[in-house]
């Protein structure tokens, strides 16, 4: 241990006190803390203060090439908590432009560096730090770490705690074409369908974009059920935002129905889908090309009451309304209204 220090101290003080170092050496120093990495009890402090000199974020833009500036990267990303808010003590030649350098191959997806970061941390055993890097939606690389774990087919890195959590970090970094594979993972590797199952403390109407991924790829009762259950407990005020802003949970709405969901929700979103509906009824209204599925996945008794809402409104406006309504209309006017007025006349 006393040999890998005096090796640590020796690099610090060559990376912090040189001067006119040589590419080679440069990368000598900077491969060998690549090394330390595998090595548990590494002086954290001594690594800290290294990358809080200027003249170390000087000699990875003098070297200039792409090794110097990825393993610059993930020794950024391990050792300080965020990228944007890091600062050398003052700067010295290029030693801003070095650290822009690396900021940059972090934020914008790279696929060298993504491709490094995986081998690293798999070399090294350290999968919990991807998870943790991947709660910043802004460090796009970490999505290309994540796809190199799924083309692996490595199961070590998906099974952690919380599988709902992470996936949903996941979903915010991968590219689209690799989404479905992440949420296969999780399910084919975790217990993530069991654990949203069980856990009383997730909603997963909190985060509906991951929900949506689960439900595409999962045919579980329960799960399908436990969604269910927490639709029919959303209050009309939030069916009313839910409206009013288009919300993404929509789409669960539509997927469920479309594949056969018994969705029968009752009173507060009936009544919110109604006066929604009204308000709109002379508009092509983007969130009602798909109308009727919203009115399928009502309970029948308050299907009744909404044909008998939107009828009487249809007299009210003597029948002009926006023609792309009109399909929807002739199928789900009230005839107990109709044969009424007709009676009435």
């Amino acid at each position: 241990m006393k040999s890998l220090d005096k090796t640590l101290d020796k690099v610090k003080t060559t990376l912090t006190t040189g001067s006119n170092l040589q590419v080679q050496n440069i990368m000598t120093c900077l491969k060998c803390l690549e090394s330390l990495q595998k090595v548990e009890s590494i002086n954290d402090n001594s690594i800290k203060s290294i990358l809080k000199a200027p003249i170390y974020w000087h000699y990875v833009y003098h070297a200039k090439n792409r090794d110097s500036y990825k393993i610059a990267a993930f020794l950024l990303l391990k050792y300080f908590d965020s990228i944007t808010n890091f600062a050398p003590n003052g700067t010295t030649g290029n030693s801003q432009a070095g650290l822009n350098e690396v900021r940059n191959t972090i934020l914008n997806r790279n696929e060298d560096l993504g491709k490094y970061f995986y081998r690293l941390c798999k070399d090294i055993g350290d999968y919990e730090l991807i998870w943790t890097l991947a709660k910043n939606h802004s460090y796009k690389t970490i999505g290309v770490v994540i796809e190199e774990a799924i083309i692996d087919n490595n199961r070590d890195i998906f099974r952690f705690t919380n599988p709902y959590g992470l996936l949903a970090d996941g979903l915010e970094l991968v590219d689209e074409s690799k989404k479905a594979d992440l949420v296969k993972c999780f399910i084919g590797f975790d217990d993530l369908i069991e654990e949203s199952n069980s856990d009383e403390n997730l909603s997963l109407l909190n985060n509906k974009k991951t929900t949506l991924e689960i439900l595409k790829q999962t045919k579980d009762k329960t799960f399908y059920s436990k969604i269910e259950s927490e639709l029919e407990k959303v209050p009309k005020a939030q069916w009313v935002n839910f409206f009013n802003k288009k919300d993404d949970i929509f789409n669960i709405l539509y997927y469920l129905a479309e594949s056969g969901g018994e969705l029968n929700l009752a009173n507060d979103y009936c009544d919110s889908f109604k006066e929604y509906y009204l308000s709109k009824i002379n508009t092509a209204d983007p969130l009602l090309t798909k109308h009727e599925l919203l009115y399928k996945i009502m309970k029948k008794s308050f299907r009744e009451d909404f044909s008998v809402g939107i009828t009487n409104k249809l007299f009210e406006l003597d029948f002009e309304v926006e023609t792309s309504h009109h399909e929807f209309l002739k199928k789900n006017l009230s005839s107990q209204i109709l044969f009424k007025e007709k009676k009435n006349e």
